[in-house]
């Protein structure tokens, strides 16, 4: 989900930070994915409103270009929810690169076998997938 909040701290946060550190950090963490993509929403606001781009960061994903396009769409509208395809390529790419992520889910998986453990989650999954706002 993207906020409005998320918009206005990269911008007050990118003219202070160290960019190339920045995204060695989010490389490191595999968390160069979403940041990627929040620049990218965070690009599309900002080109809207000063008719340039605030910084020069894409790694030209299909899943970037695709929720660009849908947050155009729908003319900016925050809170903005990813599509649920974009989610999980965000997990299959996490899945392919880190071991300790693909352990971690079969832990959550024999986890969730318990069915009292499973209705559990699958009602918090639908209360979060429904939800409109934080």
């Amino acid at each position: 989900m993207f906020n409005l909040s998320e918009y206005f701290y990269f911008v007050k946060s990118l003219s202070r930070c160290e960019f190339d550190l920045l995204l060695r950090t989010a490389f490191d963490l595999c968390s160069i994915f979403p940041l990627n993509i929040i620049f990218s929403l965070v690009n599309a606001i900002y080109r809207e409103i000063y008719g340039k781009r605030l910084v020069s960061m894409s790694l030209d994903d299909w899943e970037v270009r695709f929720e660009v396009k849908r947050f155009r769409r729908q003319n900016f509208q925050v809170p903005f929810k990813f599509h649920p395809l974009t989610v999980l390529n965000g997990f299959l790419k996490l899945f392919a690169r880190e071991k300790e992520f693909r352990k971690g889910l079969s832990y959550q998986a024999s986890y969730l076998m318990n069915l009292s453990n499973f209705k559990s989650f699958f009602d918090e999954l639908v209360k979060h997938a429904t939800r409109k706002t934080y």
